[in-house]
């Protein structure tokens, strides 16, 4: 019994040191090697991963040094820019010195230019001014001559009734007669300075464009006439009555001084023949007053329109 006991026993403590024996085989050998296996997974990985950094830090070095030459390309041309940009800037400089320069000069030619357009301008007004003066005056001259008719110049030996029929014919028509002066003017071939025929030109269409102006208005020659005859028989029994008075005094003087006086037929007809002169060359004055007015004052529209004319120009 004891025997069967202690084998029992004896292979239970087998059994534990079996058991022992195993968990020691197992943690001194199976995973030291397992672990030592792992490791060297392990220190494969490593290796991977050291070549693999060391392959990047081999890639990074040649691109640090790729980057530093190009930093020093970069540098290169950064100093090559800045010394370009100093010397753009010193252009600069000299262009806005020489754009000053260039701009007081051009100020200086505007401002020259400008005077001369100014003096040709005044020379040229001038000028324009004394060719309208000279042309205005021949027109003048030209219309005034042809203006005055014929009782007014050569028919002064006429009787005033016979002028008045006259002016009653040839009253003037001042827009044709200054168009015929202008026209003729313009023909002038020893007028010096020479008027370009411009100017004729505008001066025509400048009487045309005032025709109004110039029209004037014909007088009512046949009541003048009328009234010239009527005033001219007053004037006749006038010049008897003035005639009369005029003998009547010379009596009364010749008897304040007790003398004698004979009034002949003779001298009375030359009294009253004076008298009548007299009264009639007052009543032409009157009449020739009334015919010069009107014909100065329409002869005036003309002037009027012509020194009109010669002062817009």
């Amino acid at each position: 019994m004891d025997l069967k006991k202690h084998l029992e026993s004896a292979a239970n403590f087998s059994q534990i040191g079996m058991l022992i024996l195993g968990l020691f085989g197992y943690f001194y050998t199976v995973v030291p090697v397992f672990q030592n296996q792992q490791l060297q997974e392990e220190n494969s990985k490593l290796q991977l991963e050291r070549e693999k950094i060391t392959n990047e830090t081999n890639k990074l070095t040649i691109e640090k040094k790729n980057l530093l030459v190009k930093t020093d390309e970069l540098q290169s041309q950064q100093k090559s820019l800045t010394d370009k940009i100093t010397i753009l800037k010193k252009s600069n400089i000299d262009i806005q010195n020489t754009n000053l320069e260039l701009k007081s000069q051009s100020d200086a030619l505007s401002l020259k230019l400008e005077n001369i357009q100014k003096d040709y301008a005044s020379q040229s007004k001038s000028l324009d001014s004394t060719r309208s003066e000279l042309m205005a005056l021949d027109v003048m001259f030209i219309y005034e001559e042809d203006f005055l008719p014929n009782y007014y110049k050569s028919n002064s030996n006429l009787e005033l009734t016979q002028r008045i029929e006259n002016a009653d014919k040839q009253w003037p028509d001042n827009v044709q007669l200054l168009l015929n002066a202008t026209q003729y003017a313009s023909k002038l071939e020893n007028r010096k300075p020479k008027i370009p025929s411009s100017y004729y030109t505008k001066l025509q269409q400048f009487i045309l464009k005032n025709k109004s102006t110039l029209t004037c208005k014909k007088p009512d020659f046949t009541s003048i006439s009328q009234n010239y005859i009527t005033n001219l028989k007053k004037s006749e029994k006038s010049s008897i009555s003035t005639t009369e008075e005029e003998i009547e005094n010379i009596k009364r003087e010749y008897k304040a001084k007790n003398q004698l006086v004979e009034i002949t037929p003779e001298f009375k007809q030359s009294v009253l023949r004076k008298n009548q002169l007299s009264e009639k060359l007052s009543l032409d004055m009157k009449v020739e007053d009334i015919l010069n007015n009107e014909i100065q004052g329409c002869l005036k529209k003309g002037f009027n329109v012509i020194e009109s004319f010669s002062k817009s120009n």
